[in-house]
């Protein structure tokens, strides 16, 4: 596995952040539009909780070279703590409980919360130490019930064939098929983009908010996967809607029965796979994590990384439904990024 853009493996435990860059504008943004503004965003500590739609196109990319050694394995105290780093940075709360409050202004205690992962090719999946941070801080910080934390994907097969578990993690593990117990989809379907849908049962009837969680990778229709093209495993026909997937994807999101459920966004780029996807293996260790609310802006950036780690950067018209996207209100090309490193 390639270190470009990593120093793995330092073997020291986690560093106190020594560098933080604010930038507005990416190699990617540039690819798509060439320029753009983007919004405001944050929200200053004392202040009422701002829900996810206030904060703009911020995203926060983290870099940890000691996250990752070069065999692809992760730290997980460098992960959880570069989790933590970036929810504060995120919604400008230095306690991770105003934080999650910011991101899901709605919590109670009963409320359902589903991690939708990416585990469709479980050789470049989700890691089950991110995961396990994530459960940790919402069951610790927020006050979440683990029985009401579901990690889910197309099949729960997948998800275990990635190695999360509920030992690993502390949480549930569904999938929508492929399983006696698997709840499936709506019988209702949803017309969007000339074609109707039937979302997974997990995503409308067993969660109430969800966590979009997916991991760097390029795709040989889609030019990519990130956090957009994460939600074609919410629903029942992916396939039909490839061929027309640059306005089909940025419609298929702005269902309000999707974007209303989105809470917070996650692209694992502790590992990469950069050419060959979404089939390859993973064949980067970046060491990177990003999140952010806005998923054009958490896309843009994170094919900016992508480009810099191939031998060629991805044709901009595989990527055009980024610009769909905006264009439907759903976020910003151009981030208001801040870099960290840790």
């Amino acid at each position: 596995m390639s270190g470009k853009g990593n120093r793995p493996g330092d073997g020291g435990g986690v560093a106190e952040l020594d560098r933080r860059e604010f930038v507005v504008g990416t190699t990617a943004s540039a690819i798509l539009l060439g320029s753009g503004m983007a919004a405001g965003c944050g929200d200053e500590e004392g202040e009422a909780p701002v829900p996810p739609a206030n904060l703009g196109a911020k995203v926060v990319d983290l870099y940890d070279p000691g996250s990752v050694d070069s065999s692809g394995k992760l730290d997980e105290a460098r992960v959880k703590a570069m989790l933590y780093k970036g929810l504060r940075e995120l919604t400008g709360h230095q306690e991770l409980a105003k934080a999650w409050k910011a991101l899901i202004p709605e919590f109670h205690p009963g409320l359902r919360m589903g991690l939708k992962v990416n585990c469709a090719f479980y050789r470049a999946a989700n890691s089950p130490a991110l995961i396990k941070a994530l459960v940790q801080t919402l069951t610790a910080d927020l006050g979440a019930s683990a029985d009401k934390i579901i990690v889910w994907d197309i099949a729960d097969v997948l998800v275990r064939g990635a190695g999360i578990t509920t030992e690993a993690t502390g949480a549930t593990i569904m999938g929508t098929t492929m399983s006696p117990s698997a709840p499936g989809y709506e019988t209702t379907s949803i017309a969007v983009a000339g074609k109707k849908i039937r979302l997974a049962k997990l995503f409308t009837e067993l969660t109430d908010v969800t966590l979009n969680l997916s991991i760097l990778k390029d795709h040989n229709i889609a030019g990519m996967t990130g956090a957009l093209k994460n939600i074609y495993g919410v629903f029942n026909n992916p396939g039909d809607f490839h061929k027309d997937l640059v306005t089909a994807l940025p419609a298929i999101y702005a269902l309000p029965q999707i974007k209303g459920r989105m809470r917070l966004l996650i692209t694992e780029a502790f590992i990469a796979v950069s050419e060959g996807g979404p089939l390859a293996p993973a064949s980067h260790s970046p060491g990177r994590l990003m999140m952010a609310t806005d998923p054009v802006a958490l896309d843009a950036q994170a094919l900016t990384l992508l480009n810099s780690i191939r031998k060629t950067p991805l044709p901009a018209a595989k990527l055009a439904w980024m610009q769909g996207a905006e264009k439907l209100g759903l976020g910003k090309v151009t981030p208001e990024l801040v870099k960290i490193t840790m």
